[in-house]
């Protein structure tokens, strides 16, 4: 059997369809700037009331024009393929015509045909179907930044500062959804779509479902549950994607009340119970008691669900605690943490001793790691960080030790620290 490979999230939603292909043949002279002109070159498929200098100047004042077989079209609507009669107010007419590329000139004469095709460009610039067109065209534009802020975990207050600097290149991001609150909107907008379609995806092919929760504590003091999936993708479901799915607030920490948060959860985004019966296979969480208890922990009631679940304590949990265990039995791990917690003291409450060490180690032309604080939670990754520090700054910490030793403008108190 070949090893499980393992996917990102960012891999499902790339996966290419084979069925995205457009044919774009059909559609000759088209203007593919949707916001700035291209050089206007004279063929067969410009209307015959219209000599060169006018077509060249109609293609420059409305870029959205394009031609085909002697006929006007609107290639922004065409594009974006409106059909505001099933979204939007039923008055507001969709003119197929524009669309399809069907615009043809009326009259007996050529001064009537170009006073008919100047009137119908205008109209149709200034018809509810247009704008709605090119909002949508902008809205993209939108979206697509605040896709960017959020998958690069910027602040949502970055937002008018990238819409400015789009606009000073050149790019017509339209008037609206350009503060940070319609860029938080965007985004949960965003995730909700994506977690709808990943939904629909289990659902439809029938995967196998984990479910990994841990809770955790917000700065304003509320308890959240975190909701994690890991499923089985692909044909042969070997090839295994764990990805964040939702985060939820709790009223209670009780095994019930956080047992009925899961599984409402996984209902408010079409996960039934009856899939869940099928599907779900495991549970993973850390060691606490409401979670993993035998008699009344959220793994047992979901079991009494579930009968096919199985209950998993987390391995990372697991390496914590055995570690936690081994430091209080061996002592000079005690004095070893202790060490390096005055290290932490040292530099970080004294910028003098900081700067000082960044000059013995420019003098060294070595890099300095930031020395930080060992935690009681998480220690393992912590405590590497730490020791890695220390292992890179140690010259630069020897030479700066030793020249503070012999320093006579330091006080007794500062020598004591050092």
């Amino acid at each position: 059997m070949n090893k499980r490979q393992q996917f990102s999230i960012s891999d499902f939603f790339n996966k290419k369809k084979k069925n995205d292909q457009v044919n774009n043949k059909d559609h000759i002279a088209v203007n593919n700037s949707l916001c700035q002109p291209i050089e206007f070159t004279r063929d067969d498929d410009t209307p015959e009331c219209w000599d060169s200098k006018q077509a060249k100047y109609f293609c420059e004042e409305y870029p959205w024009l394009y031609f085909k077989n002697k006929k006007l079209g609107c290639n922004i609507c065409h594009k974006v393929n409106l059909n505001l009669n099933k979204n939007q107010v039923s008055h507001v007419h969709v003119s197929s015509n524009w669309i399809q590329c069907d615009i043809v000139p009326t009259g007996n004469n050529i001064s009537k045909q170009q006073a008919s095709l100047r009137k119908k460009i205008s109209k149709h610039k200034c018809s509810q179907s247009h704008i709605s067109a090119e909002n949508i065209i902008h809205r993209k534009k939108i979206f697509r930044t605040a896709y960017f802020i959020a998958k690069n975990q910027r602040p949502f207050l970055d937002m008018p500062k990238l819409i400015d600097l789009q606009a000073l290149n050149g790019v017509n991001m339209g008037r609206v959804l350009q503060t940070n609150k319609s860029c938080a909107n965007i985004v949960d907008h965003i995730s909700n779509e994506m977690r709808l379609k990943i939904c629909n995806d289990i659902i439809e092919n029938n995967r196998k479902l984990c479910i990994v929760v841990d809770e955790s504590t917000t700065l304003s003091k509320k308890t959240m549950l975190v909701i994690c999936l890991r499923c089985a993708n692909g044909d042969s479901q070997e090839i295994n994607i764990f990805f964040f799915f939702d985060i939820i607030e709790l009223n209670c920490t009780s095994a019930e009340s956080i047992k009925t948060a899961i599984i409402n959860n996984m209902l408010k985004h079409g996960i039934k119970l009856d899939f869940l019966k099928q599907n779900l296979v495991g549970f993973v969480s850390d060691g606490a008691s409401n979670m993993l208890g035998r008699k009344a922990g959220v793994g047992v009631l979901l079991q009494k669900i579930f009968p096919d679940l199985i209950i998993w304590h987390c391995y990372n949990h697991r390496l914590e605690l055995a570690v936690s265990d081994t430091i209080k039995e061996v002592q000079g791990l005690n004095h070893f943490q202790c060490f390096f917690e005055k290290l932490y003291s040292l530099y970080h409450q004294s910028p003098k001793n900081m700067t000082e060490l960044n000059a013995c180690a420019a003098s060294l032309e070595s890099t300095i790691l930031n020395i930080g604080k060992i935690f009681t939670i998480r220690w393992v990754a912590s405590s590497f960080r730490t020791v890695r520090a220390v292992w890179n700054n140690y010259v630069a910490l020897h030479k700066h030790f030793q020249e503070s030793s012999t320093d006579n403008k330091r006080d007794g108190k500062e020598d004591l620290n050092i």
